[in-house]
C-alpha cells in the first residue's frame, strides 16, 4: 500500500483496550476492498499492554499501521485532533479500540458510496451493540444516535443526536486544509467528547447519509473501574448536574 496514494484514513483511538484492540484491529486488516488506506492508532497512554500489541501489529504491517504512543495522557479530543491533522487520505474512518467492524466491505462500499454521491459530506450505518464478551444486546438502544436517513444541520440543531454511531461513519477529509486555529475547536469544545464536534464541522459543509447496513459493533460496558466513556460517565456522580 505504501506505493500507492492513500484514499482513506482510518482513525483508530486506543486506551486501555487491551482486551479488544486486536479484534478491532484484524476487523480493519480483513476488509476485502481495493482502496489504499493507512490506519494512524492514537493510543493515549495507556498503562495495559494496549501499546505493546499495537507495536506488534506494526511490525508486522509497516506500511498500514502507524502508531502514535503518547506518554502522557491527553484526552480523547486532543488524541483525535493529532491524528486528523497527521491523516493523508481523502477520506477519514473513525473507530474505537474497544468496538470492532461487523462488514469486511465496510471500506469499500462506503467510499464507493461517497465517489458517486458528491452531494453528501459523509456517510454512515446502523450499529449492533454488543456486551465485554461480544456478544449482542438487542435490548441495548444508543439513545444519541438518530439514525435518519439523511441527516442535515436543521436535524443536528433540533436534537444534536449524531446521525450515526462514530465506527460507522466516513467522511471527506474537511481537516486537511484547514488552518489550525479553526481545527483545534476539535479539542477546545470538549476534553474527551470529539464527535459532536466533527459532526457539527461536517454538517456544515453538507448532509450526511445513513445506510440500514449494520457496519459496525459498539461495545456497551458500564463497570466500575472501567475506560470506556460509558462506564467513565456513570461513575460521575455529578452528570446530570
Amino acid at each position: 500500500t505504501g506505493r500507492e496514494p492513500i484514499e482513506v484514513s482510518i482513525i483508530l483511538l486506543t486506551y486501555f483496550h487491551e482486551s479488544y484492540i486486536v479484534q478491532a484491529l484484524d476487523s480493519i486488516l480483513t476488509q476485502e476492498t481495493n482502496v489504499c488506506y493507512e490506519v494512524l492508532v492514537g493510543d493515549d497512554a495507556s498503562q495495559d499492554r494496549t501499546p505493546d500489541i499495537l507495536q506488534e501489529y506494526a511490525v508486522r504491517f509497516p506500511d498500514v499501521i502507524k502508531p502514535v504512543l503518547r506518554h502522557e495522557n491527553v484526552g480523547g479530543s486532543r488524541n483525535f485532533y493529532d491524528l486528523v491533522r497527521r491523516a493523508k487520505g481523502n477520506y477519514i474512518a473513525i473507530l474505537e479500540g474497544d468496538d470492532y467492524w461487523a462488514d469486511p466491505r465496510k471500506l469499500q462500499k462506503q467510499w464507493k458510496f461517497l465517489r458517486e454521491h458528491g452531494e453528501y459530506i459523509g456517510c454512515c450505518g446502523k450499529c449492533q451493540v454488543v456486551d465485554e464478551q461480544g456478544l449482542p444486546n438487542p435490548t441495548k438502544k444508543l439513545q444519541f444516535v438518530d439514525n435518519k436517513q439523511i441527516y442535515t444541520l436543521d436535524d443536528y440543531f433540533e436534537r444534536w443526536n449524531l446521525p450515526g454511531q462514530a465506527g460507522t461513519l466516513m467522511f471527506r477529509n474537511i481537516f486537511q486544509d484547514m488552518p489550525p486555529s479553526e481545527c483545534s475547536i476539535l479539542y477546545k469544545a470538549h476534553r474527551n467528547v470529539a464527535d459532536k464536534t466533527w459532526t457539527l464541522l461536517l454538517l456544515c459543509e453538507g448532509p450526511i447519509y445513513c445506510s440500514d447496513e449494520v457496519l459496525s459493533c459498539y461495545r456497551f460496558v458500564n463497570q466500575e473501574g472501567a475506560h470506556n466513556w460509558f462506564s467513565m460517565h456513570y461513575a460521575n456522580p455529578y452528570r446530570d448536574y
